[in-house]
């Protein structure tokens, strides 16, 4: 759609408004009036009200800024509603749009997820000697499946499954967890080495990449180094578990080093590999070298077959060394983010990033060139790990941790300052547009010495239904917190206290403020843990799964308890997933112009619609491409068009299914506009530009729109 109101550096959010049809010629400069309807979802301090008739009213305001027109078949008091809240929804601060810089405090309120499965996993010899586990990464698949990898040395134990251990040396294992949870076996073990990251696409296909000393070994094949040194191993299977191919990569020292490496799948399956090198590594054709003596930063670009197409390393590296912590494909823009951290500026492929004494940066990347595109680095105390996950529009979300110094203080985010309480650790997640600016940002701290850390983020998938209606909208954060006393308080996260104690959390944002929508404890105990790494269902389902680790002996997930034998009494792990309490009906609102009830090649589709879902009376719209996703609750809903486009009729949709349960999703309910003929209406409005003022001359802006059913004959407008 067009930009709704012209004002400076502004971002209107979820604004929905309908392409107007071909215009018929004026004399002079042509515009366009829009037919608009505006549903905050999440944010209505009551549900609007059902349309009560079918008047044509018309209204505007004008100004030297700008005019905002409406035509709309609702009652006043309905746009005076959605007005209030999307100017609540975008409020200007110093002249830049900080979306969530105004709490919207009429918000739903958000019923907590519901944990499906969890499962315990710990080391431990026969005889009783207990070793330390490590849960790295997880991933979901599309048809319930969860993925898990676990570092270890002593055998392991996940879900009641053991694998082997390879003491003193560290091994590890890909777990396959079915719809229940249940491990199922491994899709990858590693002798003497680890698995550092997976990822799933929309497809189901599986993605991880390990370092490897020993043997890695994944369904019939294996793969070790030619010689005495940890190579990299990228391997693909598809979503039954067949392998499909792998690439190896290999460093040029038996003493290099390979630290923190992280991979993502972009929109058509190639997969990008980051990380730091202190060697020469050769990776499919290309080499990558680092700066002598320092760890190096470096990307990877593999084509969806398995070739390696680019691989770009950082130079003029300072003496502390550059490494990345995390890395995620930006379908929407073709871009890639990468976070890192690095007391030190560096070059990328020609563009300077960060300066010295700098501790964490940020950038996006041309995924077809590996060029820099926009940047930003942040001057911490100390070093920290950032996480990014895609946001839509081309925005992006940040998340890391940081610690004041003793007098407290402030860290400035890419022209943004945040303020740090005394000796505080917290968490900082933040959205930021394309240009990596700052467009809102939380920083969630606790009063008494309570500390927040997050080691991850996700985004949901564009189409994603969430509870509340509120799209694709939302980020997750997880990580640890502590909140020692009765007294202690946390900002901007609702989670009980902990004691002396570090426990995980899980919590969802909404994605246009930053504001808390839910936030759980992962793992309810009274001993240290943390969560490392969560995955959200790539079809959109809105699962989330997680790993992390305990040192308690039992953990609770609701009513779910994972208990661990006393014997195993070093770091424990558990995987665990959640549900979020909703179900989706998706579809499509198209122009049906030969009224058969299907789009056909020629028919354009229908943004900014109206929908009701009843017996829940909540209402939706249609997005730019005239998709939409409707979250309802159990039982069966209903879909309809409460005030459909002038001069249009809409066949009835189908019923959903009778939902017994929640994560489902029912789809093609779909709207069919079909036109009424011989229908022809033009509307014109005048606005003026500027004030008037007596004794000078005033300016008008006229727009019209053909809003008939019936094409146009050119002419004037008098």
């Amino acid at each position: 759609g067009e930009e709704l109101f012209q004002l400076p550096s502004a971002t209107l959010p979820n604004r929905r408004i309908a392409p107007p049809p071909t215009p018929i010629p004026i004399r002079g400069e042509e515009f366009f009036s829009y037919h608009i309807a505006i549903f905050l979802r999440d944010t209505r301090p009551y549900p609007p009200p059902r349309p009560r008739h079918s008047s044509r009213t018309r209204f505007g305001f004008g100004g030297a800024t700008g005019a905002l027109r409406f035509s709309l078949a609702t009652p006043l008091r309905f746009f005076l509603t959605m007005l209030h809240q999307l100017l609540v929804r975008a409020r200007l601060v110093g002249g830049a749009a900080l979306l969530g810089a105004a709490t919207a405090a009429s918000a739903q309120p958000a019923l907590p997820p519901v944990y499906q499965w969890a499962t315990g996993a710990y080391s431990l010899l026969s005889g009783g000697t207990a070793g330390s586990v490590i849960a790295r990464a997880t991933a979901q698949g599309i048809g319930g499946d969860t993925y898990s990898a676990y570092r270890y040395v002593l055998p392991l134990t996940v879900g009641g499954q053991t694998f082997p251990g390879n003491s003193p040396q560290p091994s590890a294992v890909l777990v396959h967890h079915n719809a229940t949870g249940t491990p199922t076996g491994a899709r990858l073990t590693v002798t003497n080495g680890e698995i550092v990251d997976i990822a799933t696409d929309a497809s189901g296909n599986l993605y991880a990449l390990a370092r490897v000393r020993g043997t890695a070994t994944f369904g019939s094949n294996s793969y070790s180094p030619s010689a005495i040194r940890p190579d990299y191993l990228l391997v693909k299977w598809d979503a039954a578990g067949a392998v499909q191919w792998s690439t190896p990569g290999t460093v040029a020292s038996h003493s290099g080093q390979m630290y923190t490496d992280h991979l993502t799948v972009g929109a058509a399956g190639e997969v990008y590999v980051t990380g730091a090198i202190t060697s020469p590594l050769t990776f499919g054709a290309q080499t990558v070298t680092p700066v002598a003596g320092r760890s190096t930063l470096f990307c990877a670009r593999v084509g969806a077959g398995g070739a390696v197409e680019w691989a770009i390393a950082a130079t003029n590296v300072g003496p502390n060394g550059v490494w990345p912590t995390d890395i995620a494909a930006d379908p929407a823009t073709g871009s890639v983010l990468i976070g890192g951290s690095g007391s030190t500026g560096f070059i990328w492929n020609g563009s300077t990033v960060g300066t010295s004494g700098d501790e964490l940066f940020w950038m996006r990347l041309d995924a077809s060139t590996g060029t820099v595109q926009s940047d930003f680095s942040v001057d911490l105390n100390n070093g920290a790990t950032a996480s990014v996950a895609p946001a839509e529009n081309g925005h992006s979300y940040l998340a890391f941790s940081a610690t004041s110094n003793p007098a407290g203080g402030s860290l400035i985010l890419n022209g943004a300052t945040l303020s740090i309480p005394f000796l505080a650790e917290v968490g900082v997640v933040a959205r930021l547009d394309a240009a990596g600016l700052p467009q809102w940002v939380q920083v969630l701290s606790g009063t008494d010495s309570s500390a927040v850390r997050i080691n991850a983020i996700a985004a949901a998938p564009s189409g994603t239904v969430l509870r509340g209606g509120i799209g694709s909208a939302q980020c997750y954060i997880a990580g640890s917190y502590s909140l020692l006393g009765r007294t202690s308080t946390l900002s901007g996260l609702t989670l009980p206290a902990t004691g002396w104690s570090q426990l995980g959390f899980v919590s969802a944002r909404d994605g246009l403020t930053g504001q808390e929508t839910w936030s759980v404890q992962a793992g309810q105990s009274t001993f240290n843990g943390a969560v490392n790494d969560i995955s959200l269902q790539p079809a959109g389902s809105g699962d989330l799964t997680m790993v992390g680790y305990s040192n308690a002996d039992t953990l609770s997930f609701n009513s779910i308890r994972v208990t661990y034998p006393a014997a195993s009494s070093q770091q424990r792990a558990f995987a665990a997933k959640l549900t979020q309490s909703y179900n989706s009906l998706t579809g499509l609102a198209y122009y049906d112009t030969n009224a058969n009830q299907q789009l056909d090649t020629g028919e354009s589709t229908a943004a900014g619609i109206v929908l009701e879902a009843a017996p829940s009376g909540q209402f939706y719209t249609t997005d730019q491409d005239g998709g939409f996703a409707a979250a309802v609750g159990l039982g069966s809903h209903t879909l309809s068009l409460p005030n459909p486009p002038l001069y249009y009729t809409v066949p009835p949709v189908s019923a959903s299914p009778a939902f017994t349960s929640y994560g489902n999703i029912s789809g093609g309910h779909d709207f069919a506009l079909q036109a009424i003929p011989n229908q022809q209406d033009v509307r014109v409005h005048l606005t003026p530009v500027g004030r008037a003022r007596p004794g000078f001359p005033v300016k008008y802006r006229a727009t019209y729109r053909n809003v008939g059913t019936v094409a146009i004959a050119a002419g004037d407008v008098v």
